[in-house]
């Protein structure tokens, strides 16, 4: 079955992952069927997305590929969209100008053609590239943890919005992430969550591809 995937945000940005040589990355997509695969869905009386396999090439500003292939992590999905982080090394990141994933979908289809049981399908994404942007991050004062969440992620989960978890918010904190510091991102609106001391602010920002060098700026001097 083939899908073909509209690209409502590729969100690549640096975060502590569970080594400083590595850093985890986020793709959300939403899906649109074909007519073809719209009538075949239509006999499932549920789907599940299960997981996803990637095939990650990372170009150089001299062009050069890069290919990797690995799994998807932190799975989840809703209505017709889904999310996965998946990490890649450092320092090739670091060094490439743009990125290119090719996503393999798994999908649990249950009652399909009237069967009781639950048939695995697997759905290949349309392969996406997308140019990095690099985001400045600054502080008054300087030393403010930079959180880079991106907004549908913010807006939903209240952890984050709300209560300021410290462990929900892990997972989103820039690599080397005390300003004055410097990440990538895609073109998307994102809240950028500064952290001084015990103080909050919270900023909105939407990179550009015509502005790939953008500053966010938070005044906790106010």
């Amino acid at each position: 079955m083939q899908v073909t995937l509209v690209l409502v945000l590729f969100s690549i940005f640096t975060l502590k992952a569970h080594s400083q040589d590595s850093l985890q990355l986020f793709y959300i997509n939403k899906v649109i069927l074909s007519q073809s695969d719209s009538a075949t869905i239509a006999q499932c009386t549920k789907i599940a997305y299960k997981g996803v396999s990637l095939e990650i090439t990372l170009f150089n500003k001299n062009g050069n590929p890069e290919t990797l292939y690995t799994q998807g992590q932190n799975y989840r999905w809703w209505k017709d969209s889904v999310l996965f982080s998946y990490v890649v090394p450092a320092a090739l990141y670091n060094e490439s100008d743009s990125v290119s994933i090719h996503p393999t979908f798994q999908i649990a289809c249950s009652g399909l053609n009237g069967n009781r049981g639950v048939e695995n399908v697997e759905a290949e994404g349309r392969e996406t590239a997308v140019k990095n942007i690099r985001v400045k991050f600054t502080s008054n004062p300087p030393g403010a943890t930079v959180y880079l969440i991106p907004k549908l992620i913010w807006e939903r989960t209240p952890a984050l919005s709300k209560s300021r978890s410290q462990a929900a918010l892990s997972r989103y904190v820039v690599y080397n992430g005390i300003t004055p510091v410097q990440a990538t991102a895609q073109e998307y609106v994102y809240i950028v969550l500064f952290k001084y001391k015990n103080r909050f602010v919270p900023v909105e920002c939407s990179p550009t591809h015509f502005n790939t060098d953008d500053t966010v700026f938070a005044n906790f001097q106010q």
